[in-house]
């Protein structure tokens, strides 16, 4: 028999805020240290020891910033399948609504103010200008579903496919507090039925499928989650992972093919991340949460927002005026870090705050209908 773990401890989970801010730091050092200055044929000494010493040899495809992705995919499979513990579905849809929505919105709309920008200053052409239309398939992120409008915010696929699991869970979200077997092989059997529809239909279906892959990590997270909390044996836990990186694989092997070379291996990197997950998982009451560390967890999702946008801006124009690589790195660090704290502050948290307010007054009315039905009820002679 199976023991059922508390899951309703804090304490237990806080592996996630380090997870977290590393998952954030990979992502932001790949695009500021190792992209760009590739990118601007800039030979900076800490990128190229990184590249000789650590990623060419472990094969770290994307200079981290691929392994930090699949760590942020692990987290939310994990900790989205935690929440929805304790939610209803409106509760869950709400609370989804405003984690995401509002500090996205206002990155975009400050993409398209420092593009302007950036033009005016030099540091980028003139194609930086955004249509009202493109500037609403961004927003809407339908320009990674149907139509192939110029990206804003880079960053942004990621959301489309966090978006898709959210749906996927509130479909069968009352059957993971109860059923997670149901839960997993629901999951899998979608992606599995868009990898058949990639090889059978071809490129009609290459937007819809890739997106669908990429929910086979966060099915992994939720498998770990239903292991550690006590909902299936860690044999199975093992197996759902198996299937569901087979499952990865097979929707977007028609892709890059870097997905199989040998110093460019995503399912390299995926493996690293899986292991680097477990074992933070394993040793949780050994990483203490300490202040510091709690802020930077907080500020990851705007973190990974800004740093594409003011990070790059900063570093595009201190290297172009100083002609210092360390220096626009420093500066685009503090700056994306400053202005990650700002998002967080005046919007991410704020937000949160609306959406507990709007659920907790959703959940008042509800008992309140509930109990007037119950006095209405007629009286049993």
């Amino acid at each position: 028999m199976i023991e059922s773990r508390n899951v309703d401890s804090k304490k237990q989970i806080t592996f996630i805020s380090a997870l977290r801010s590393a998952a954030a730091l990979c992502v932001v050092w790949d695009h500021l240290g190792a992209q760009w200055p590739t990118q601007h044929a800039i030979p900076w000494g800490p990128m190229v020891w990184t590249r000789q010493w650590i990623t060419t040899p472990l094969h770290v495809t994307q200079d981290f910033g691929w392994f930090g992705v699949c760590l942020f995919f692990l987290i939310s499979g994990f900790i989205i399948t935690h929440a929805t513990q304790r939610e209803s579905r409106i509760t869950f849809a709400v609370k989804r609504f405003f984690r995401i929505v509002p500090a996205f919105l206002v990155t975009v709309l400050l993409a398209v103010v420092l593009g302007g920008a950036a033009v005016t200053l030099g540091i980028a052409s003139t194609n930086t200008y955004y249509s009202p239309l493109t500037i609403l398939e961004n927003v809407t992120l339908s320009n990674f579903v149907v139509t192939n409008a110029p990206l804003i915010v880079g960053v942004a696929w990621t959301l489309i496919i966090e978006i898709l699991f959210y749906v996927l869970t509130w479909a069968m979200l009352p059957l993971v507090k109860s059923r997670p077997l149901i839960v997993l092989s629901f999951n899998l059997t979608v992606v599995a039925i868009a990898d058949i529809g990639n090889w059978s239909y071809g490129p009609s279906w290459i937007r819809l499928v890739v997106n669908l892959s990429y929910i086979a990590i966060l099915s992994m997270g939720q498998a770990i989650y239903f292991g550690w909390s006590g909902r299936i044996s860690p044999r199975v836990t093992v197996f759902a992972c198996v299937v569901a990186g087979a499952e990865f694989i097979g929707g977007t092997v028609a892709i890059p093919q870097q997905y199989f070379s040998g110093t460019l291996s995503f399912c390299v990197s995926l493996m690293y991340a899986i292991a680097i997950f477990v074992i933070a998982l394993l040793l949780t009451d050994f990483i203490p949460e300490g202040r510091t560390l709690k802020t930077f967890a907080d500020m990851s999702y705007s973190t990974y927002l800004l740093h594409d946008i003011v990070g790059i801006v900063v570093l595009q124009r201190v290297v172009a005026v100083w002609h210092s690589m360390t220096l626009g790195f420093v500066l685009a660090l503090v700056a994306t870090f400053v202005t990650s704290w700002l998002m967080f502050r005046t919007v991410e948290r704020p937000s949160q705050r609306l959406a507990r307010r709007i659920t907790d007054r959703l959940s008042a009315s509800t008992e309140r209908t509930g109990r007037s039905a119950v006095g209405r009820l007629p009286r049993m002679e």
